[in-house]
């Protein structure tokens, strides 16, 4: 049975963990840098987790047959793009914009998808706006470049790659350890990250995403960090992140940390 990690009082265990490299000459207590860690570690995991929803529940509706034509809320461009604004039920106060592409097997763009001849899709996407959770809210301006690949007659896998960025989030932590202020910035890596064809499950079966996050604590100047951050996917809703060497559990299904109960 696993619980999740809400605050440093939670899991005294904690304490022994390194912190995220420090940019900054001031050093923090070893309990500040514990809490850093584990902010930084629930920021990645909803960052994550909102990965992960655009490569399966905001993907699957533009694989379909048509989709150029029956999509009333996408303009086709003359570069066989679709323009797409949209507000997915599933995320709050955010609002996107998406462009897709559709490729064959030779890498030429189509005018439409097509469940047998099309090999790739591209996808641009921008999110802003608001989002609150249990321990945090947060301002959001993030960028996607996924391309999903393996699609090219029957298909039996799907493969995403791409690169994207999140630009000086502000994101508040208010707990029993006190209130936090952050401007949180990433860059993001997706390396062959598959999922299965049926779909079972929104759990990844393999791939990593990689993560370099930068902090900066708002009340306190000239203090930033940065932390090197790798998920490692397995087929499973729980999956581990690691920062700058120390392993936390992702819950995909919550979006939270989590550890195992004695």
């Amino acid at each position: 049975m696993r619980k999740s990690l809400g605050t440093l009082a939670a899991v005294p265990g904690l304490i022994l963990l390194s912190a995220c490299g420090t940019d900054s000459e001031i050093l923090a207590p070893e309990t500040e840098d514990t809490q850093l860690n584990l902010d930084v570690a629930r920021y990645v995991a909803d960052v994550t987790a909102d990965d992960i929803l655009l490569m399966t529940g905001e993907a699957d509706p533009i694989m379909q047959p048509g989709f150029g034509f029956a999509a009333a809320n996408c303009e086709k461009r003359h570069n066989k793009k679709f323009r797409c604004d949209w507000k997915p039920f599933w995320n709050g106060n955010l609002s996107y914009s998406r462009e897709v592409t559709f490729y064959d097997s030779n890498g030429e763009a189509m005018d439409y998808y097509d469940a047998t001849e099309t090999e790739s899709v591209n996808f641009v996407i921008s999110m802003s706006g608001t989002r609150t959770t249990e321990w945090m809210s947060m301002a959001v301006t993030r960028d996607r470049d996924f391309t999903v690949s393996g699609l090219y007659e029957t298909e039996t896998t799907r493969t995403w790659n791409g690169s994207g960025k999140s630009t000086r989030n502000r994101t508040r932590y208010s707990d029993e350890n006190g209130d936090r202020t952050y401007d949180m910035s990433d860059t993001t890596t997706v390396t062959n990250v598959i999922l299965p064809v049926p779909r079972r499950s929104d759990w990844p079966q393999a791939g990593t995403i990689e993560r370099t996050v930068t902090l900066e604590i708002v009340a306190e100047e000239n203090k930033s960090k940065t932390c090197d951050v790798l998920i490692e996917f397995n087929g499973e809703q729980y999956v581990p992140i690691t920062i700058n060497g120390v392993t936390y559990t992702l819950d995909l299904a919550t979006r939270k940390i989590v550890e195992e109960d004695e």
